[in-house]
């Protein structure tokens, strides 16, 4: 195998402008070291990221109240970005991110239940609702916010009818109510 040191490889015809092809149809062409374009890498990183869910003990949900859900167990944060104490994802980079929720309330009767994936307490990202579910009811939601990646933060609300407070349902195996994020690559 034969190796070639250049420092800048220019289209003959074109000085600087024109198409330059590396290896033919149907090989490979391994790059080691970053490739850029114009001086930027190319391809990118979906971070900062998270994945929590709610393992430990149900949180209970007041009927007829909004409430702040807490995923207490991380399974990953790429970047320390998501407070299991207050249930809130603020992310150090700004960008667009996808964000999704699933949450499971236990042994309702509710008529009505809902989950939402709310931004800075105040805008709604991402809204799911269930109607006339008996049992276990579970919503999913998600969503794409931008994020200035400093006082931007997302959180999960949950709301329901039932005529008396209901607990979300944790499981030790897997996860049946969860929040997570990621940067997406722009």
């Amino acid at each position: 195998m034969s190796k070639l040191f250049v420092d800048e490889i220019v289209h003959q015809s074109s000085q600087g402008s024109g198409t330059i092809t590396i290896g033919a149809s149907g090989e490979t062409i391994n790059v080691v070291g970053t490739l850029q374009n114009n001086g930027s890498a190319v391809g990118g990183v979906m971070t900062p990221a998270f994945h929590a869910g709610r393992v430990g003990s149900g949180q209970t949900i007041s009927n007829y109240t909004q409430t702040e859900v807490i995923f207490d167990t991380e399974r990953f944060d790429t970047n320390s970005c998501y407070n299991n104490s207050n249930g809130r994802f603020t992310p150090t980079v700004a960008g667009k991110y996808f964000v999704y929720t699933s949450l499971t309330l236990a042994s309702i009767n509710a008529v009505y239940s809902e989950i939402r994936l709310v931004k800075n307490l105040t805008t709604n990202i991402s809204f799911g609702r269930h109607f006339n579910d008996i049992g276990y009811q579970s919503s999913f939601t998600h969503g794409i916010i931008e994020l200035n990646g400093t006082t931007d933060y997302v959180s999960v609300f949950t709301y329901h009818e039932d005529s008396v407070s209901r607990d979300i349902y944790n499981q030790s195996q897997g996860e049946a109510s969860y929040f997570g994020a990621y940067k997406i690559i722009e």
